[in-house]
């Protein structure tokens, strides 16, 4: 039985707290619904000290937590493009990369499930093409990490109107850090007409501090985030 709610999460650059986001969205599941799966699709950067984001994930997801997985991990901390041809072997089409997603999301009995992007929402993928070419034809529901820093207004707008434009049905957007003062959330509330979908959080200390007060202190967010992209 296919999990019967995923949501893909973007980011309007990298390093914006998708996978913050991603954890703390799947802990909302947990406590929705008492089980939920996390996938990684593409992954760089992976080596003897940094396990990856789904081990992340993992780590703070607690018990409830069924498939937590990975496609496809390079080592080069570089776009997905880059660090795949720089260590070869079989490069996965885009349209194999869709079809593994869809297959995951159909596998398994989580009833929720959250799928992470990399980098930016038109970051490469292995093939170098925009990666939200390669997940337009999923179907699910999309939560953009805006970028809460200055510039930030440019970059995040850019970013949702990409996605809208591929056909992705974005219900929220959040601002992880956000600065009241620089007035991001504000001004991508207004032109997106999104409302109470556009939501900031408190910066989370810096990795690798713990993150379990940040998620407590953020559930009530990403609760309404998670009921936002069911």
């Amino acid at each position: 039985m296919a999990a019967r709610r995923t949501a893909i999460v973007f980011g309007a650059n990298t390093e914006v707290g998708k996978t913050l986001c991603s954890a703390a969205l799947i802990k909302a599941g947990l406590r929705r619904f008492g089980r939920a799966a996390y996938l990684k699709p593409l992954q760089t950067g992976v080596d003897d000290d940094h396990a990856g984001d789904a081990a992340l994930v993992k780590r703070y997801a607690a018990a409830g937590l069924g498939r937590c997985d990975t496609l496809h991990a390079w080592r080069a901390y570089a776009s997905p493009h880059v660090a795949a041809r720089q260590e070869g072997g079989q490069i996965p089409s885009d349209a194999e990369l869709a079809r593994a997603v869809s297959g995951w999301m159909r596998a398994g009995d989580e009833p929720f499930g959250v799928v992470e992007t990399a980098g930016g929402c038109l970051s490469p993928t292995a093939t170098g093409r925009p990666q939200a070419d390669a997940y337009a034809g999923l179907d699910v529901p999309a939560l953009l990490v805006g970028d809460a820093r200055l510039g930030g207004i440019s970059c995040s707008l850019c970013a949702w109107e990409a996605l809208v434009r591929r056909g992705f049905d974005v219900r929220s957007i959040i601002f992880v850090g956000d600065d009241a003062a620089l007035g991001n959330a504000e001004a991508v509330r207004a032109v997106t007409g999104l409302g109470d979908g556009v939501l900031s959080t408190v910066a989370p200390p810096p990795l690798p501090e713990p993150l379990g007060g940040w998620l407590s202190e953020t559930a009530e967010c990403f609760d309404a985030v998670c009921a936002s992209v069911l």
